[in-house]
């Protein structure tokens, strides 16, 4: 292949996403980015085959960390800490050990009361927004649904939840496609120093006493199976409370937008609840709130006549993969009873989504609440989306209560 002139992941916008993912797939379905210093592939097949070739490891950003910090004369060790627990980005038999105590800390959030408590607390957002005649279906609802649902598994503060949010998003900047700037990084550090401490004290205070709170289940399942430090077991907490909040709050968010901008559906929902995990599932492909996850093979591999060599950075373009023609018939579009490869909006393979099945009840639960509020319409002022790349959310959605309707 000759050498690119522009690389479209320079000019990725929300706004030009799909059009961008299309012409990545029918033109350069595997290439080297200049944006980030990695092979991009973007069909489904070849992003399916990767996520699940058995050698397949994840990138670990802390050793490039390290170096940019030596190299610099920075101190980016929060960061780099927080970075290397993470157990996405750890390679077995790290990760496998971590992911089976993660697995049990995720299953212990879905307890028998979890559904009722969810259900009581979207109709309380609900009301509320009716009462006032208005409501912003991302931060009235969506994200504080999946801030209802961690923040109460750990017992955190109602008060600490919107800083311990804003710093979770601030950190989330690093995932980006482009590479931070040194001020950026030192910036993520400082959250990730933040955040990091904040768990420490929990975890400190639960050691102390402990209660029947998620803190003190984490702090039981690391001690029980694998020993690790308080601030490990503070970063795996803070692991668990950013992948909850972040990509289900996104994915509510999603659902809601979807629903009113498409009254057919809500509708076609309301006659045939039996349609409802179907709907749930085609909204997170459209909308998968993790747009890319990055890999390394131990060996090379050829794709679309590409030659990966073993080491490699590969980012694996989940948003693309999940609009790719060649898998999903009519692929920008919701088709309920959709009997095609299953999207890979919680990626695939040794690091699929630990959460998935959590994510998917609280999005169900979610959008079946809306589609009992018949009058609740989008207010005319257009939703905003975030200009995150790697990462598919919505900042605002105002929406209102139609009297009479």
């Amino acid at each position: 292949m000759s050498a690119l002139t522009t690389d479209p992941l320079e000019e990725l916008k929300r706004c030009n996403r799909i059009a961008t993912y299309a012409d990545l797939r029918d033109r350069l379905p595997v290439y080297w980015s200049s944006v980030r210093p990695a092979w991009i592939v973007s069909r489904y097949a070849d992003v399916n085959g990767i996520l699940r070739n058995p050698q397949s490891v994840a990138v670990e950003p802390a050793k490039s960390l390290r170096l940019l910090g030596q190299r610099g004369g920075i101190d980016l060790s929060s960061l780099q800490r927080f970075l290397s627990s993470m157990s996405f980005f750890t390679h077995p038999p790290t990760h496998d050990a971590l992911r089976r105590v993660l697995a049990q800390a995720v299953a212990a959030i879905r307890g028998p009361t979890l559904q009722t408590s969810l259900e009581r607390y979207a109709d309380q957002l609900l009301d509320a927004g009716l009462r006032k005649g208005s409501i912003d279906l991302v931060d009235g609802y969506g994200k504080a649904l999946a801030l209802s649902v961690i923040g109460g598994y750990f017992g955190i503060a109602e008060s600490d939840i919107s800083r311990l949010s804003a710093l979770i998003w601030e950190l989330m900047e690093v995932f980006e496609f482009t590479l931070p700037t040194v001020k950026n990084l030192l910036r993520f550090n400082d959250c990730a120093h933040e955040l990091t401490e904040y768990f420490a004290r929990l975890v400190a205070a639960r050691r102390l006493n402990p209660t029947p709170d998620g803190i003190s289940t984490i702090i039981r399942l690391f001690d029980n199976q694998l020993r690790q430090s308080d601030e490990e077991v503070a970063q795996h907490c803070l692991t668990l409370f950013i992948a909850a909040e972040a990509t289900t709050g996104a994915g509510i968010s999603a659902a809601a937008l979807e629903l009113l901008e498409r009254p057919e559906l809500s509708a076609k929902l309301r006659t045939n609840m039996s349609l409802l995990p179907s709907a749930v599932q085609e909204i997170m492909r459209l909308h998968s709130p993790v747009q890319c996850v990055l890999r390394q093979l131990p060996a090379d591999l050829t794709v679309a006549d590409q030659t990966i060599r073993a080491g490699d950075s590969i980012v694996l373009m989940l948003g693309a993969a999940n609009r790719d023609p060649r898998a999903f018939t009519d692929p920008d579009n919701i088709v309920l009873g959709r009997a095609e490869p299953k999207p890979l909006t919680f990626a695939a393979g040794a690091y699929a989504c630990i959460g998935m099945q959590l994510a998917t009840l609280e999005v169900e639960i979610g959008v079946r609440k809306l589609l009992d509020r018949r009058s609740l319409r989008l207010s005319g002022e257009p939703p905003v989306w975030s200009s995150r790349r790697s990462f598919e959310s919505l900042e605002r959605v105002p929406a209102v209560f139609v009297q009479g309707a």
